[in-house]
């Protein structure tokens, strides 16, 4: 099996997968650890469900916190039993075209999100990342990381909407009851639980820059729509 682990600015979260099936799956809050407590922890999730390192195969981690990148880089080889470990960073080979201006600009994430958007929905695709920013990542029709956008994650939106204003007051992010709220309280939950996802992807589907990347096809008639796969510790974790 194959241990992924994705290390964002505020969640760590770690998959296993069975060939292509998500089999388990796990978070905890990203912090500065030493070695041994990062393994235990690890492995501790792990043994949650049963998995130990016998039955790893290999490990890849795409991390955008460099301290934790590093001490993870010391970790993964006593999570698997001999097998590969693939850190993902510039320069790493993933089989796609990095068509900005700067390729060592782009984070991990967004690479490996790229990635698996391609691999598992089609070309074009538009990955929406719902996690401390609000990213949107863009895969050309012919299968090329071209971009995106960088906006307010959900938490940091809220904490800034608390933080200016007087009587609005943290409220826990549950599902409400329908899109529209009736009170202050289901109306400020309605909008990260659904209005904000909503409205960022319909302001990018309404876009010229998505209008573009529709008709970025050959031959020429043939204008497939991109897919919208959804990622980040913002919402439930998917297999997909």
């Amino acid at each position: 099996m194959l241990l992924a682990i994705d290390v964002g600015n505020t969640q760590v979260a770690i998959g296993m997968f069975d060939g292509g099936e998500l089999v388990g799956h796990w978070r905890f809050t990203t912090g500065e650890r030493t070695e041994d407590e990062m393994r235990w922890e690890v492995t501790g999730v792990l043994a949650l469900d049963g998995f130990t390192p016998e039955d790893i195969e290999g490990v890849v981690i795409a991390s955008v916190v460099p301290a934790v990148t590093t001490t993870l880089r010391e970790v993964a080889p006593a999570l698997t039993q001999g097998g590969a470990v693939v850190v993902v960073e510039p320069g790493t080979k993933t089989g796609m075209p990095i068509l900005i201006d700067n390729p060592r600009e782009v984070g991990a994430d967004r690479i490996v999100n790229a990635v698996a958007a391609r691999e598992r929905h089609g070309i074009p695709a538009i990955v929406v990342d719902f996690g401390t920013s609000t990213n949107f990542d863009v895969v050309s029709p012919e299968g090329a990381y071209i971009g995106g956008v960088i906006a307010p994650g959900i938490e940091i939106a809220t904490n800034a909407l608390v933080g200016g204003t007087a009587a609005l007051r943290r409220v826990e992010f549950t599902t409400p009851r329908g899109p529209i709220g009736k009170g202050t309280v289901r109306r400020f939950r309605a909008a990260p639980c659904t209005g904000t996802p909503a409205w960022w992807t319909a302001s990018w589907s309404a876009s010229p820059a998505s209008s573009r990347v529709t008709r970025w096809s050959s031959p020429p008639g043939a204008c497939p729509l991109p897919s919208f796969p959804t990622a980040g510790g913002s919402i439930p974790p998917t297999s997909t």
